[in-house]
């Protein structure tokens, strides 16, 4: 026959969940563990049994001021506690229905934006560990009722993980009434928190009313709710590593961003689910592109925006690049540049790299990717075309970066003539939508490099080279 746990146990279980979480982000001797402490059973339960574990700990408590006087309060219990404990204590005020209505979101989501925005500040700025939070059993039910009643894939029925980028959730294997019977043996008193009652609320109308009903009809309802779960889980990690591996097979790079091949992509039953995963998190509605790549008359030219990415249908390949903003001319003088010292800009996630080369330095030309030999070689890839290196003292003026304009020409490298940035793009079967982010850098003697595509004849490294300039563009860091 089973044991069943008793309070005793609750110190051991706890660290029985902690330890299924990934080497390094428990704290070691020169790290601390953020724990977030409302006030209420749960988190005070969550502080004592970390502090008791022997675990290094520091509090944050966020004052949403939601409920007058008794927001105080419950900061001025956790300051004591703190205080009682010898835990280093942080209190932020938010003014969350006024960044509510600022940002057209529920005052619930609000609160929890400005809470997880202020826990990342504070490590960062503490140096810590982690940040634990006191989700617990129902609460893990909870979330999948309010998933399945949103509407949501596999993914959004898989329940809370025990760790989330640096959040952990120790708690996630004990419940509620087991918290409370804990907190009452070893006589530690909480805040209640009256708005906990409220249905307004979607899950405190979940709590109170609509899963009460369903353990009714199965007392072990959470457990066997859980244990589905679980199963989901697995079928989940499973149809991710399909889906990762299909991406991959289905995409090819472009110079910035990547295109998907469409026609053997839409082949697949797991099409839509594909799209689903991949540019969702992006701000893209996955099942419109969907939608529209299945038609027949989607034509080329046919554009879709999301948080910070776009994609472009073009000619059976749907283009996905981030877009990029307009350029301010900035100051890359040469005057200004002292050897060896690197100068690096930076435009929302997008990176430019000046790295100038010292005096009489080797030069070994190439094709193809491979290291310099030794410190005074430098690789120049002349298939790489994010990366150009420039004569320093062949520059004409300043040294910009812009969007393509119409009537831009230059001579590319290696060729004779002039050729238009936008013959260029028609060489190339660039879309129209890129054409438009296209970046150009030069200087006074006009286009140097059309970033991405093609370098000009301009200032080029010769046998006569004494100082170079490379320019690295990177896009930025995306898991598609």
């Amino acid at each position: 026959m089973k044991k069943l746990p008793t309070t005793a146990d609750f110190p051991q279980r706890v660290l029985k969940t902690l330890r299924r979480l990934p080497e390094g982000l428990l704290p070691v001797k020169d790290k601390r563990l953020l724990v977030a402490v409302s006030g209420g059973a749960d988190s005070v339960a969550l502080l004592r049994v970390l502090h008791q574990l022997g675990y290094a700990c520091e509090v944050a408590h966020c004052n949403f001021h939601l409920r007058g006087e008794a927001s105080d309060r419950d900061a001025a219990f956790v300051s004591d506690l703190c205080r009682d404990l010898g835990v280093p204590f942080h209190l932020r005020d938010f003014a969350t229905e006024a960044f509510a209505r600022s940002q057209a979101v529920s005052v619930e989501m609000a609160a929890r934006d400005l809470r997880y925005q202020w826990f990342d500040q504070l490590l960062a700025e503490r140096n810590l560990s982690a940040v634990a939070v006191a989700h617990h059993k129902e609460d893990n039910v909870e979330t999948f009722f309010l998933h399945l009643a949103r509407g949501s894939g596999l993914h959004g029925l898989v329940g809370m993980r025990y760790q989330r980028g640096k959040i952990i959730r120790p708690l996630l294997d004990v419940s509620r009434r087991e918290i409370e019977a804990w907190l009452s043996a070893i006589g530690q008193p909480f805040v209640t928190d009256e708005t906990n009652a409220d249905v307004r609320f979607k899950r405190n109308r979940l709590r109170n009313r609509i899963l009460p009903e369903l353990r009714q009809l199965n007392p072990a309802f959470d457990d066997t709710l859980l244990q589905t779960m679980r199963r989901l889980r697995e079928a989940d990690d499973y149809l991710n590593q399909v889906l990762d591996d299909l991406w991959a097979d289905f995409t090819s790079a472009l110079p910035i961003g990547l295109a998907l091949d469409c026609r053997r992509a839409k082949a697949h039953p797991l099409f839509r689910t594909l799209l689903h995963k991949q540019l969702t998190p992006l701000g893209f509605n996955a099942d419109e592109i969907a939608d529209a790549l299945c038609r027949s008359e989607v034509r080329t030219g046919a554009c879709w925006v999301g948080e910070g990415y776009t994609a472009d249908y073009n000619r059976g390949y749907l283009e996905i690049t981030p877009p990029v903003p307009d350029f301010i001319r900035r100051s890359l003088e040469v005057g200004e540049i002292e050897l060896p010292e690197q100068a690096h800009l930076s435009v929302r996630t997008y990176q430019l790299s000046t790295s100038p080369a010292l005096d009489k330095t080797t030069l070994r030309f190439t094709g193809r990717e491979g290291d310099a030999k030794d410190e005074t070689t430098v690789t120049i890839d002349l298939r790489n075309t994010l990366e150009i290196c420039l004569d320093l003292d062949e520059l004409q003026g300043l040294c910009y970066i812009r969007r393509a304009q119409v009537g831009d020409s230059f001579r590319p490298f290696g060729l004779q003539g002039r050729k238009l940035v936008s013959d260029l793009h028609t060489s190339l079967k660039i879309s129209p939508a890129r054409r438009k982010r296209t970046l150009v850098v030069g200087d006074d003697s006009g286009p140097l490099w059309v970033v991405g595509l093609r370098r000009a004849a301009g200032a080029p490294i010769t046998v006569k080279t004494k100082r170079l300039l490379r320019l690295t563009f990177t896009p930025p860091t995306s898991s598609l």
